[in-house]
């Protein structure tokens, strides 16, 4: 009898937790927030695993720049399809579009193992056999790019869900603190980007197994919290119960004709596009600025770590003080003039503030062998060492009894190596 009544609590409590009733705009916030972290992760992931390939010469230079290209059309044509079909069943669109990235995660377990060029940086030392150009595509990687691409497929159809279904059902019955939902949700997708194309995805270069055990342990956590947080029916929100929205004048072409003529939303539309298209460009080619124009090497340098983690809390101070000014009860009502003044404001910060990143003056190099007026020519010194090109060709090594720089170990006529008290 005690039997049959812990069984009957055991399934009540399972009933309660996948038909709740309330709804809690903060639960669901952080879920999305979650999700959408594990998103970009994954994405960055798959950017690094395109690389490998690249750098291995089984794909050519141009596949990750044409992929990128493709798959932001590919978002741009799907995303008002899939931002209006299910606004029904918004709960069941972000549950299985959570479990499909899931799945995703999970095929990551069948990639075959990258591919690796052998390459010396050494004087004379089998340089002969570099070759940094396309050799062609073997079924190995052609098998990892089939993998990779339809993960790309799947995290974009889930963050678009994410992003319009999750703020979209939060703006139906909690729509107080919108703003507030809207600028952490932007927070989940900036901060992997600052951190993850060189820190929280630096494992799928060398431990891919434990990369993937991470992202399914944050999908995983997310699919379990999200038919709690998200009621079925029309939920109860602060004890009051609320009401389900007319579905009347909500087809798509009506939906996308309202978007349409909406100049706001238009040019928040093209204004986002560009300003994403500037940060991200220049963030995944930050590594190459940083060595065009400053002459150091970020990957040998912990400052870059330090820097990367000292941009979050401005940006999450700058997000949540805007979102809170915007957001009920410190704004009572929305005042448009005030909203533009701030959006005007930062969009002209940003510009400033980009510009001064673009043209800030180069640091004086010194004098650098076979460096001239702009132009490198390989050292006479080293001419017959034989060098040949390499992927990671900058590697300065400075001769401290003239105090020259030579591109690289080979451009210096170097035979060996040592490291003396951490110094190579």
């Amino acid at each position: 009898m005690a039997l049959k009544r812990y069984s009957l609590s055991a399934r009540s409590r399972l009933a309660s937790w996948f038909n709740g009733t309330e709804f809690d705009p903060k639960k669901l916030r952080g879920l999305l927030m979650g999700i959408l972290f594990n998103i970009t992760i994954g994405e960055v992931c798959c950017y690094r695993l395109i690389k490998q390939d690249i750098k291995a010469g089984e794909l050519p230079f141009y596949t990750a720049d044409v992929m990128i290209v493709i798959f932001a059309i590919f978002e741009a044509v799907a995303a008002p399809v899939v931002s209006w079909w299910g606004f029904r069943k918004r709960r069941m669109l972000l549950t299985w579009y959570t479990v499909a990235a899931f799945v995703c995660s999970i095929s990551w377990f069948l990639l075959p193992e990258k591919m690796e060029r052998q390459e010396s940086e050494l004087c004379n030392a089998a340089n002969s056999a570099n070759n940094i150009g396309f050799v062609g595509t073997s079924p190995r990687t052609a098998v990892r790019l089939v993998i990779v691409s339809i993960s790309c497929i799947i995290f974009i159809l889930t963050r678009v869900v994410c992003w319009s279904h999750g703020i979209a059902y939060s703006d139906e019955y909690a729509p107080a603190r919108t703003s507030m939902h809207y600028g952490v949700l932007l927070l989940a997708r900036v901060l992997p980007f600052f951190l993850g194309h060189k820190t929280l995805t630096g494992m799928t270069e060398n431990n891919i197994i434990f990369q993937i055990v991470l992202l399914l342990l944050g999908f995983s956590s997310n699919f379990l919290q999200l038919p709690r947080a998200i009621p079925k029916e029309a939920p109860l929100v602060d004890g009051v119960q609320m009401t389900a929205l007319s579905l009347e004048n909500r087809g798509l072409c009506k939906s996308i004709g309202r978007v349409l003529y909406n100049p706001v939303a238009m040019t928040l539309i093209f204004s986002t596009g560009l300003t994403t298209a500037s940060v991200w460009g220049y963030g995944y080619y930050e590594l190459d600025i940083i060595k065009v124009k400053f002459n150091l090497l970020p990957h040998t340098t912990i400052y870059e770590f330090f820097a990367e983690i000292g941009t979050c809390p401005f940006i999450v101070v700058a997000v949540a003080y805007a979102g809170v000014v915007f957001s009920a009860p410190v704004l009572m009502e929305f005042c448009k003039l005030k909203a533009l003044k701030q959006a005007v404001g930062m969009s002209i910060l940003m510009f400033l503030v980009y510009i001064i990143m673009t043209a800030m003056p180069n640091c004086e190099t010194g004098n650098i062998a076979g460096f001239v007026n702009g132009d490198y020519g390989h050292p006479e010194c080293s001419l017959s060492c034989n060098c040949k090109p390499q992927w990671d060709e900058y590697k300065p090594v400075c001769a401290v009894d003239d105090m020259i720089t030579y591109m690289s170990p080979c451009h210096a006529g170097c035979s060996e190596s040592q490291e003396i008290n951490g110094i190579q």
